[in-house]
């Protein structure tokens, strides 16, 4: 006995619904782990880039930290003042020699003196600035050669305070478990460009405090940041604590 034609369509329908909804499923399923397969990938590729940012910053920041610690030391036992400037350059000649990503070094006491010291061209440069020595408001600038011979010097009134300056504020924070620390960027006073600036403090037996600090502009950061390696579609950049995009 064959079956009714109405039977054989709703067999029929009932087949090709089961068949639509295997394949809803299937569907479904590949696009659930095609899903996951990517969020994976994407998750590895974020890590990469993560470590490889992190493994730059290490490149960048580290030998100036080490550098820094070490030089802070020296400065201790070897009772360094602002006002020792040949001592001051042949120690920090051979390091701004070595480490051309540290734009200067300043040495500043809680009495309002300072020493500046960077490049100029193939010579170097300082300020000093003492109000003992030079009076208020006054600074002695100098510019020395590779062999720390002074070239020339001159004296200039200047409005500047190193004790106002952000790094010297945040020298004032650290302590035993952090004697370094990093400013957030700020524009240089003396170089007029954007950086930052790592610090380190000590105190001399008469109770004087110490900062020793470099400088490192973002253009340098920029220069370190250009060496990592990165597709036609990937965009680097530096961020602040804050969110906000630094560089490019």
């Amino acid at each position: 006995m064959s079956s009714s034609p109405s039977v054989r369509n709703r067999l029929t329908r009932d087949l090709i619904l089961l068949v639509l909804l295997l394949i809803s499923i299937f569907l479904g399923f590949s696009f659930f782990y095609a899903k996951q397969i990517q969020d994976d990938i994407t998750q590895a590729i974020i890590l990469a880039a993560k470590n490889t940012v992190i493994t730059e910053n290490h490149r960048l920041f580290d030998p100036i930290n080490n550098n820094l610690i070490l030089s802070r030391k020296w400065a201790e036992l070897e009772a360094l003042t602002p006002d020792k400037q040949n001592t001051f350059n042949k120690r920090f000649i051979p390091i701004l020699e070595t480490l051309p990503q540290i734009s200067s070094v300043i040495l500043a006491n809680s009495e309002g003196d300072e020493y500046f010291f960077s490049r100029d061209g193939n010579n170097w440069i300082s300020r000093h600035i003492s109000s003992a020595q030079y009076g208020e408001n006054q600074a002695l600038w100098q510019q020395w050669n590779g062999n720390n011979k002074s070239l020339k010097k001159w004296q200039k009134a200047t409005d500047y305070k190193p004790k106002n300056r952000p790094w010297y504020q945040l020298a004032l924070t650290t302590s035993k478990e952090t004697p370094i620390k990093w400013t957030t960027p700020y524009t240089f006073h003396t170089q007029k460009t954007p950086g930052v600036t790592g610090v380190t403090r000590w105190k001399n037996t008469e109770g004087v405090q110490f900062v020793l600090a470099f400088d490192i502009t973002l253009s340098d950061v920029a220069k370190s940041l250009s060496a990592i390696k990165v597709s036609k579609n990937d965009i680097i950049y530096l961020m602040g604590a804050n969110g906000k995009v630094i560089l490019p």
